[in-house]
C-alpha cells in the first residue's frame, strides 16, 4: 500500500500571459501617449522621494538575503555584473526558469504588465541614472510579486493549523465516545443466543472491513496515479510551449507569433493557435484547483476510513474477549448442570429417612428462586432503565443525524422486543423448571411422606 501523506509539491513560477490586441482594428489600441500619461499619474516614478523610499526598501530587502545593496552615487554605482547576479537571483527565488537573461527578463517583465520599457543596452551601459532607476522599478515590480506570493503561502499554512486543530478535537472526542461505549459494553449482559448472534456480525464485519480495505487501496492507487499522470503532463504542455517560444523569439519571426493552445480547437492548427492563455489558462488553473481538492478530500476520507477501521479492531478485539469469558462461564455452568443431575439420582436412591432433610432443601431451593427471580426482576428494570436512556440519548441526536436516527430508533424498538421476548421466556423457563423440580422431588417421596 502507498504512504497516507506525500510530500508537497514546489510551486514553480509561470507567470501571466500577455493579452495581445487586433492587428485589424487599430481603434482597440490604446495610445503610447495616453499610456504613458496614466502611468506617471498612477505611479510616481517621476518622484524623488519616492525613488529614494523604493531604493531604500529593495536595499533593505537584499541586505536581508546578504547580498550587497545598490548604490545611487554615480562612483559607485553597480557594474553590469552585480545586476546581471541581483537579477538572476531574483529569478531564481520565484522559481522562473532562466537561461538567457536578456531575453527572459524581457518577457517576465511583459507578463507581469511592468508599465516600462526594458531595453537590451541596460546590461551594457548600467551606470547611467536613468538606467538604475529603470532597474530600480523593475526590482520594486519583481520583490512585490515575492512579497504577494509569500502572502498567500501564510494563508494557506493558516488554513492548515487550522484544519489540524479540528482533526485533534474530533480525534479527542472519539477517544471519549469509545470510552462510553466500552463501559457499556461492559455493563450489559448476553446469552447463548446473543453469542451466536455477536459471532455472525462480528465475521459480517471482518468482511465488510476487507472489502472496504480493497476498496480503499484500489481508489486511492487510482487518484495517485491519476494526479502524477495530469501533472506530468500538464508540466510536460507548459514546457514545450515556453521551448517554443523563446526559440521564436530568438529567431525574431515578428508580429509576436507565439503557440498557444486552444481547448475550443478542432482541428491541430486551432489548438496550437493564438491567445489561448485568455481562454484555457483559467479552466485549467480550475481544474487543477478541483483534481487538488478530489485528492485532499480523498485523503481525508482515507483517514477517517483508517479511523473507523482501527475503532472496529477494537470493538471486534473486546467481543472476541467477551466471547471467551462468556464461554468459560457457560462451561461452568454446564458442569453444575451436570453435577446437579448426578446429584438427583443419587437422591433418587437415598432411603426414606432423608424425606425431612429433602424437604428442607426444597424450601431452601425455592427461597433460592425467590431471589432469583427478584434478581431478573432487578436486571429488567435496569435493563428498562438503560434502554429509556439510550432512546433519550436518540432522539438528543435526532437534530444533527435524521437518518441515522430513524435507523437507531428501528433496531432499538427490535431489541427492545427482544428483550422482553427474551425476559418472558426467561420467566417462562424458569416457572416450568420450578414446576418440574417440585414435581420430581414430590415423586421421589414415599406415599405417606405427601401432602
Amino acid at each position: 500500500m502507498r504512504g497516507t501523506v506525500r510530500g508537497r509539491a514546489t510551486g514553480s513560477f509561470h507567470p501571466p500571459l500577455i493579452q495581445q490586441s487586433r492587428d485589424s482594428d487599430a481603434s482597440s489600441r490604446p495610445s503610447s501617449i495616453a499610456m504613458g500619461r496614466a502611468i506617471s499619474a498612477a505611479e510616481p516614478y517621476s518622484d524623488r522621494a519616492f525613488q529614494v523610499a523604493t531604493i531604500r526598501s529593495i536595499n533593505a530587502f537584499l541586505s536581508s538575503h546578504s547580498i550587497h545593496p545598490i548604490s545611487t552615487k554615480t562612483s559607485q554605482a553597480p557594474s553590469a555584473k552585480d545586476l546581471s547576479n541581483i537579477l538572476t537571483y531574483l529569478l531564481s527565488m520565484i522559481d522562473f526558469p532562466c537561461s538567457k537573461l536578456e531575453d527572459d527578463l524581457s518577457f517576465l517583465l511583459r507578463s507581469l504588465n511592468c508599465p516600462f520599457k526594458f531595453n537590451k543596452s541596460t546590461f551594457r551601459a548600467p551606470n547611467s541614472l536613468n538606467v538604475l532607476e529603470e532597474d530600480v522599478k523593475k526590482f520594486h515590480a519583481m520583490i512585490a510579486e515575492f512579497t504577494g506570493r509569500i502572502d498567500a503561502m501564510e494563508q494557506v499554512l493558516e488554513e492548515k493549523e487550522k484544519e489540524l486543530n479540528a482533526k485533534e478535537e474530533e480525534t479527542k472526542r472519539i477517544c471519549e465516545e469509545n470510552e462510553e461505549f466500552k463501559k457499556r459494553v461492559e455493563l450489559q449482559t448476553f446469552n447463548a443466543r446473543d453469542i451466536e448472534r455477536m459471532k455472525r456480525e462480528m465475521q459480517a464485519v471482518e468482511r465488510e472491513i476487507s472489502e472496504a480495505e480493497v476498496a480503499r487501496n484500489s481508489w486511492e492507487d487510482k487518484s495517485w496515479d491519476l494526479d502524477s499522470t495530469i501533472g506530468q503532463k500538464f508540466k510536460e504542455l507548459v514546457a514545450l510551449a515556453m521551448d517554443c517560444n523563446q526559440a521564436i523569439r530568438r529567431l525574431k519571426l515578428g508580429n509576436g507569433f507565439q503557440y498557444e493552445v486552444n481547448p475550443k480547437g478542432s482541428t491541430p492548427a486551432e489548438v496550437i493557435g493564438i491567445n489561448y492563455k485568455a481562454t484555457l489558462k483559467s479552466e485549467l488553473e480550475s481544474y487543477a484547483e478541483k483534481i487538488r481538492k478530489g485528492s485532499k478530500e480523498k485523503f481525508e476520507d482515507v483517514i477517517i476510513l483508517q479511523q473507523q477501521s482501527k475503532e472496529m479492531d477494537i470493538k471486534i478485539e473486546n467481543q472476541k474477549y467477551r466471547i471467551v469469558v462468556l464461554q468459560s462461564h457457560i462451561d461452568e455452568v454446564e458442569a453444575q448442570i451436570n453435577l446437579l443431575k448426578k446429584e438427583m439420582q443419587e437422591y433418587g436412591d437415598r432411603s426414606t429417612a432423608e424425606a425431612k432433610k429433602m424437604v428442607e432443601d426444597i424450601q431452601i431451593e425455592a427461597h433460592k428462586l425467590d431471589v432469583t427471580e427478584r434478581e431478573a426482576a432487578e436486571i429488567l428494570k435496569a435493563s428498562q432503565l438503560r434502554l429509556q436512556e439510550a432512546i433519550q440519548q436518540s432522539k438528543e441526536e435526532t437534530q444533527m443525524h435524521a437518518r441515522e436516527l430513524f435507523m437507531l430508533v428501528v433496531s432499538l424498538s427490535k431489541y427492545k422486543q427482544h428483550v422482553e421476548s427474551k425476559i418472558s421466556e426467561m420467566r417462562v423457563s424458569l416457572s416450568e423448571t420450578t414446576a418440574a423440580v417440585s414435581d420430581a422431588y414430590r415423586g421421589t417421596l414415599p406415599a405417606q411422606i405427601h401432602w
